[in-house]
């Protein structure tokens, strides 16, 4: 029989059972092999599953790594894995296959992970829920007529079903944060510069980020420390703030909070989204926070014009480049209506646009920075409505594309701030709905402040224990 308590361990506890001998990595492996078979029919998760080379690679594992014998995801975007494709979730690129693996992976590797998948992602990203026309819809464990969010929506539900304890995602607009809402999970993303995306460029000119959703915070801090840091080249060099598996160990001192109670143009939250955060204020003012209503200036309306002018224009530069070195031709069918009409809202800008649009964020971030000359946290609702039945985030045609759009905006208008600043911000699993629903809270920390947000995250496990609420789920 499989390793049957399998799903009660984090990613550091199975690890600890392998360094001990307690049990083998080939045990840990076959228990996630085994979940994937029960689970991921009914989730569609994992859209490429490798059980054989993760096999193999069992007979080269340094048994002594920090994660030795530890099942492990790749999203299925802007991360290659060698002999797979990366295919960004889109059918054009369905059979790009990698040739190596990218830097993260190796780093991965290096540290005992077994990568044996590849997890649903929607076409480049683009959508703040995962459900595609290449892979399908992913199916959120919590309720499997709703979505999962995105766009790491096949990483969160394979952890929050228990197939995995961590998954790589990424995070161009909210794209870790929004599925660790939808999932329950704790999400962090980094800073800018933070993980390499060598050998490929910084994904949508430095407003992407890269790292996993767990279910412990200890999980992602320690990967976190084992991961980060830049090789010469990157862009955006930015060296790695210390030990923050050590900052989990004690309580931080008393911060300064600033907390939102509406969207940031002022409209009403979902009754849920404002009795998370405001439950969350009053838990963090009772564990010594000074916590108060106050929120940076910004105008995230225009903010979001200006990166998405940003991000889809890397996106039109990949496109081309693939066409260009493939020899393809592009057809109507290879691209999905809603990033068609992006593609063509934007191909009008120019050059000095794309300048414009930087100038723009530039200024922005700096204005922000004043907020954190007060303040050492920003809390927010990570999204403004609980998670949606898979459908509301779909663009059904052609004359529901502005609506579409306009769905997205009011699902989450607080995430994008975090990617146009570089500025760390995390999602904490602290509320659930009566449905039974996860919502997660939002925290935007200074530039480099990674120590800070995982030493509250870990007071806030503490105080307030999410791990065994999986056991709730019932798929």
């Amino acid at each position: 029989m499989p390793f049957k308590e399998y799903s009660d361990y984090d990613a550091l506890g199975l690890a600890e059972l392998v360094h001990n001998e307690e049990i083998s990595a080939a045990e840990v492996l076959e228990a996630a092999l085994a979940r994937v078979q029960q689970h991921n029919p009914g989730l569609n998760a994992i859209i490429d599953f490798f059980p054989e080379e993760a096999r193999r690679d069992l007979d080269n594992l340094n048994t002594d790594a920090l994660f030795a014998g530890v099942p492990f995801l790749i999203k299925d975007l802007d991360t290659d894995v060698k002999g797979h494709a990366t295919t960004h979730g889109s059918v054009l690129f369905k059979d790009q296959v990698a040739h190596s693996d990218c830097e993260l992976v190796t780093r991965y590797r290096n540290n005992g992970l077994l990568i044996m998948g590849k997890t649903n992602a929607p076409e480049f990203g683009l959508n703040a829920s995962t459900e595609g026309t290449l892979h399908g819809p992913c199916h959120n464990p919590w309720q499997l007529t709703h979505s999962t969010g995105g766009s790491s929506g096949g990483s969160a539900a394979a952890v929050a079903a228990g197939i995995v304890p961590m998954g790589h995602a990424s995070d161009g607009g909210g794209s870790i944060r929004i599925p660790a809402s939808c999932c329950g999970l704790f999400g962090l993303k980094p800073s800018r510069g933070m993980l390499s995306f060598a050998p490929h460029n910084e994904g949508w000119g430095g407003l992407d980020h890269m790292h996993v959703v767990t279910r412990s915070v200890r999980d992602s801090a320690a990967l976190f420390d084992a991961s980060a840091g830049f090789l010469p080249g990157d862009f955006h060099p930015v060296s790695a703030p210390g030990d923050c598996l050590q900052a989990l160990e004690a309580d931080p001192a008393a911060l300064r909070i600033g907390f939102i109670n509406t969207t940031p143009d002022g409209s009403a939250l979902h009754p849920d989204c404002l009795a998370a955060v405001e439950h969350t204020a009053k838990l963090c003012e009772q564990l010594g926070h000074h916590v108060e209503l106050a929120s940076p200036d910004y105008d995230a309306m225009e903010l979001a014009y200006h990166c998405a002018l940003i991000g889809i224009s890397h996106v039109r530069a990949a496109i081309n480049r693939y066409l260009e070195s493939s020899g393809k031709t592009l057809n109507e069918n290879d691209l999905e209506l809603a990033t068609r009409f992006l593609l063509d809202v934007m191909k009008q800008a120019t050059a000095a646009d794309y300048a414009t649009s930087l100038n723009y964020i530039n200024q922005t971030s700096r204005r922000i920075s004043d907020y954190y000359q007060q303040y050492d946290l920003w809390l927010t609702p990570t999204l403004a409505i609980p998670p949606q039945p898979l459908g509301y985030l779909e663009c059904h045609g052609e004359d529901d594309i502005a609506d579409f759009h306009e769905r997205i905006r009011n699902f989450t208008p607080f995430t994008g701030m975090a990617n146009a600043t570089g500025l760390p911000a995390m999602s904490v699993p602290l509320h659930w709905t009566d449905e039974g629903l996860p919502v997660g809270l939002q925290f935007v920390g200074r530039a480099c402040a990674e120590p800070t947000l995982f030493a509250l995250a870990a007071q806030l496990e503490r105080t307030q224990p999410w791990f065994e609420r999986y056991q709730d789920i019932e798929l």
